[in-house]
């Protein structure tokens, strides 16, 4: 039985193909495609030496490069970089900040939490 549908699908598919080619058109939708395989993968040659396409791994769009940087320029901006704290840092690594010099007591804090809470400046205190 499965070859049976096998025969019928393939059969079913060459005549299809047979029926595009025809005339060299394609009708997918409603809409008439009159472009040749050729003209086609012509335009993607083209776009692809114009930067246009984005692709993976085989095939990256041309960037223009620039001059060279020596490894000794590189680790200088990465220092630089790293002193003006423009780098991203993982969760381990993220830089700790110093502690402040004023430390509160407990009682300090409860005692400002209650005047927020008088004042209005907090919805709900848990006692």
């Amino acid at each position: 039985m499965k070859l049976g549908l096998w025969t019928v699908a393939c059969t079913a598919l060459i005549a299809s193909s047979a029926a595009w080619a025809a005339d060299g058109t394609a009708q997918v939708q409603g809409q008439s495609y009159s472009k040749s395989r050729a003209q086609v993968v012509q335009e993607l040659e083209q776009a692809r030496e114009q930067g246009l396409i984005s692709v993976a791994a085989h095939g990256y769009p041309k960037v223009p490069q620039g001059p060279a940087k020596t490894r000794a320029q590189v680790v200088q901006e990465l220092q630089e970089a790293q002193q003006a704290g423009l780098l991203d840092f993982a969760d381990d690594e993220y830089p700790v900040l110093p502690a402040g010099s004023v430390h509160k007591t407990r009682q300090q804090v409860v005692q400002e939490l209650e005047q927020a809470r008088k004042q209005g400046r907090l919805l709900y205190v848990a006692p």
